[in-house]
């Protein structure tokens, strides 16, 4: 996974950036337990605020304490299990194998293909829970694939084939029929934000490598890429508002309005002091 999609944590009240390490370290149990310890290692943030806008529509979900083995065994507090967990978990599993196999694929990584061979089992299990998720996902690879291959000079097509997929993948998620909509339309412009975001992130990477990046393709200026960017998380946020939240709303509100936005800052900071163009 990729990372982006996490809080300003300076911005939050210290109850709630303690019920988001709740959920986070939740997502992280439901992982163990479902499909092994070494999922663990795949635990993302985009994930864990998956679980949490899953929630959103609910009551707040009891939290319990939990020994964690890697915080020495320390009791910490995770949200109880719950379908948007569930969900979450096998979600992050799901495309977190896809990655690992990417990775593997485009950028000869053999420490993404071992693990995406240790994974095999815990891929099958999700794709068997989520039959018509994992479906989704795989055709939208497919067709992200097919469009890197054409190396076409045009940064929407891939970028819109990815937000696609993330709205489907919420087409079969465990809330109603109307918050249904609402999330895949808030999923489509994170997801079209996410891919963007590491696109740019990866440029010079890329340039080096030789693989496929939409901004080098289409000599992008820093300029058109802070518009796309901030053009999809406003689109996100829109989305947002028509949401009923009756849960973790200020962690919500967080991550939507500031954490995105605050990453989106960095990324282009970090391209102020050198060339304009890609």
């Amino acid at each position: 996974m990729f990372g982006y999609v996490q809080p300003l944590t300076c911005e939050l009240r210290v109850r709630d950036k303690s019920m988001y390490d709740a959920y986070y370290c939740g997502l992280c149990s439901v992982l163990k337990k479902e499909y092994g310890i070494a999922s663990q290692a795949l635990l993302s943030y985009d994930c864990a605020f998956i679980a949490i806008l899953l929630s959103a529509p609910n009551e707040q979900q009891p939290v319990l304490p939990h020994k964690c083995v890697y915080k020495g065994f320390k009791k910490k507090p995770i949200v109880a299990e719950s379908a948007a967990l569930d969900f979450a978990a096998a979600l992050n599993v799901l495309l977190s194998w896809h990655k690992l196999r990417d990775s593997r694929r485009d950028e000869r990584k053999l420490l993404a293909g071992a693990g995406s061979v240790v994974m095999r089992a815990s891929y099958k299990k999700a794709r068997a829970l989520y039959p018509n998720t994992a479906a989704s996902i795989e055709a939208g690879i497919e067709e992200l694939t097919q469009i890197e291959r054409e190396n076409a000079p045009d940064i929407d097509p891939p970028a819109d084939a990815f937000a696609r997929m993330m709205r489907a993948c919420l087409a079969n998620a465990p809330v109603s029929n109307n918050d249904k909509l609402i999330m895949g339309e808030i999923a489509y412009h994170l997801g079209r934000w996410i891919y963007l975001a590491d696109a740019w992130d990866d440029k010079e990477k890329d340039k080096k490598s030789g693989s496929f990046n939409p901004f080098i393709n289409a000599d992008a200026t820093v300029e058109r890429v802070s518009f796309l960017l901030y053009l999809s998380l406003n689109e996100a946020a829109k989305a947002y508002d028509l949401l009923n939240v009756n849960c973790c709303k200020p962690i919500l509100d967080n991550i939507i309005r500031l954490g995105c936005y605050n990453r989106t800052e960095k990324l282009l900071k970090e391209a102020d002091d050198k060339p304009r163009r890609f």
